[in-house]
């Protein structure tokens, strides 16, 4: 395991905590729900990440490289939902923040996004392409949304 995949398996073990302590309350009030549908991909992909980058599993690099990608935009549209919910925020508005992870997935089982990546011992190197550029400005202007509703 080299010193990449250290900073994902501390991030997978600190998730588990939340984790476990959601799945076991009850009764399940609405914002434990929206928590909980932020906690598990959250783990998912910083453990996708981990064996991503540790290499222990005899895994296809490129298909883990795609399964955090699409994680990784799910968490945060989760994370966002999450926030909405906690600043009282429910409208049809938060739907759309589901449009960039259609297309990421879209463009991942397609192919075109990673569009290359190489895998040394140490060292994963992946190259996304242009088809990310869109989705990334997207994700950033909700990313920006969430620091709002933060400031909040």
């Amino acid at each position: 395991m080299n010193g990449y995949a250290v900073i994902p398996l501390v991030a997978t073990v600190a998730f588990l905590g939340p984790l476990v302590a959601l799945l076991l309350h009850r009764p399940r009030l609405k914002r434990n729900l929206l928590m909980l549908l932020f906690v598990i991909p959250a783990t998912l992909w910083s453990l996708a990440d981990f064996l991503l980058r540790s290499q222990l599993l005899p895994i296809d690099p490129l298909v883990l490289v795609k399964i955090v990608i699409c994680l990784g935009i799910l968490m945060i549209i989760q994370y966002h939902h999450f926030l909405r919910s906690r600043a009282g925020r429910q409208d049809g508005k938060a739907l759309l923040a589901y449009l960039p992870l259609a297309a990421v997935v879209g463009l991942t089982v397609s192919g075109s996004i990673p569009r290359s990546m190489q895998v040394s011992h140490d060292l994963v190197i992946i190259r996304y392409g242009l088809w990310i550029l869109p989705v990334a400005l997207f994700i950033v202007a909700l990313i920006f949304n969430v620091a709002y509703l933060l400031v909040r």
